[in-house]
């Protein structure tokens, strides 16, 4: 294992994450052209090179070679130094990048990309670029589902300001059973990935600064295969999982921490929804959850502008002192909490948003738990929150609020 690290590209500072063959053009079905000056005009229309990098040019029977792209380039014409000889090409000849843009920091020479078994380290060797942040990784950090090296783990030190993919365009990346640590204050997007029909993993990622701003994606997640993010921490920072996501487990433990959860997050493949801790700080949750903890700090389940669900289910919550549920799913069928059991803290389920969506407590079979602490507001106002046959809830103290007009019985 060796471990790699981002230094943001030696020509230009292109910021390429450079897939195999992720940078190429294809030469026009045209001639060559004598710029003047020792200067030689190769046709790619449109191309996606510009002037300052460093191309490889291959199948020509005149300019095959390594080149520094001139200032003269256009959108349309590749300019390099080169003695003019009349030729032209067939149309399939070839543009490649000459960067790899990942550098041993041993020497900082020119090596290829990562491969199985290294580490990855974005850190203050990085370039600045010309805004004076460390340079970003956001261009080709996409392998199209072509699949990615099993790395031994991403690191992002508290010194790296760039950013890391782009919200069109996440970094796939495989670290199963190794982990991802986030300290840098960027924005990163990732998406787990080996490719399209396989499996990929992450064992942990951890974010720890209030800076930081991350973006988690599966890019598998089917009855087949799941991109499958075990552990997600975060200490601090904001953190956005994508719908459709794969998760075993998240904690929320940095007061100033912020979740937000799309809908459908979910291990596809095995059918298990993520469990959730909340220790402290924000989470805002639009899917399933297997057990739900909430120690302090708030979950709201559902949000006033999330696309309506079919349905939506909490297998168990457990609430203690200082921590707040907040009931605002909007499924159309109905959400339901099977089980919660309410040490401390405050259920609310009497909000106006989303407040037209029923909702149900228990399973017909689980009872729920009110202990003197804990405060349940189930005063919804339009009356659409039932228990189903079968449960109830058993009050042991606490501040039990029913929907207007409940008749209650025992």
């Amino acid at each position: 294992m060796a471990e790699k690290y981002w230094f943001g590209g030696s020509t230009n500072n292109a910021g390429d994450w450079a897939w195999d063959s992720a940078k190429a053009d294809t030469i026009d079905n045209a001639a060559a052209t004598d710029e003047g000056g020792g200067l030689v005009g190769i046709p790619v229309t449109g191309t996606i090179f510009a002037a300052g990098e460093s191309v490889v040019i291959a199948g020509t029977t005149n300019y095959n070679g390594t080149y520094t792209l001139d200032a003269a380039t256009t959108a349309n014409k590749l300019v390099i130094t080169e003695t003019y000889a009349g030729e032209t090409f067939a149309g399939t000849e070839t543009v490649t990048t000459d960067e790899s843009n990942w550098k041993l920091v041993s020497d900082g020479s020119d090596t290829a990309k990562p491969a199985a078994g290294d580490s990855v380290c974005f850190n203050s060797r990085a370039a600045n670029d010309s805004g004076g942040n460390k340079q970003a990784a956001d261009v080709n950090t996409d392998a199209a589902g072509t699949g990615t090296p099993d790395r031994a783990g991403l690191y992002v030190s508290s010194d790296f300001d760039g950013d890391i993919g782009t919200a069109g365009e996440y970094l796939e990346i495989e670290v199963d059973g190794d982990d991802i640590v986030i300290d840098g204050t960027g924005t990163y997007y990732l998406k787990l990935s080996a490719g399209t029909g396989n499996d990929a993993g992450c064992g942990k990622v951890v974010l720890s600064n209030t800076q930081t701003t991350v973006h988690l994606a599966s890019l598998e997640n089917d009855a087949s295969n799941v991109g499958l993010w075990a552990l997600v921490l975060v200490f601090d920072g904001r953190l956005y999982i994508d719908d459709d996501t794969a998760i075993t487990s998240l904690t929320v433990s940095g007061r100033s921490a912020k979740v937000s959860g799309g809908s459908g997050i979910t291990n596809a493949k095995t059918t298990t929804d993520a469990s959730v801790t909340i220790n402290n700080g924000s989470c805002s949750w639009n899917s399933d959850v297997a057990a739900l903890d909430i120690y302090s700090g708030s979950f709201n389940w559902g949000h006033e502008d999330m696309t309506a669900i079919a349905s939506a289910v909490v297998d168990v919550m457990s609430l203690f002192a200082g921590g707040t549920f907040t009931w605002q799913m909007a499924a159309t069928n109905q959400s339901t909490i099977n089980q919660f059991i309410l040490y401390g803290g405050t259920l609310n389920a009497g909000v106006l948003i989303n407040s037209g969506y029923s909702k149900v407590i228990g399973d017909g079979s689980k009872i729920s738990e009110l202990w003197p602490a804990a405060k349940a507001d189930l005063n919804n106002y339009n009356r659409n929150i039932s228990i189903a046959a079968g449960s109830d809830i058993e009050c042991f103290g606490g501040t039990l609020i029913p929907p207007a007009g409940a008749v209650i019985d025992w």
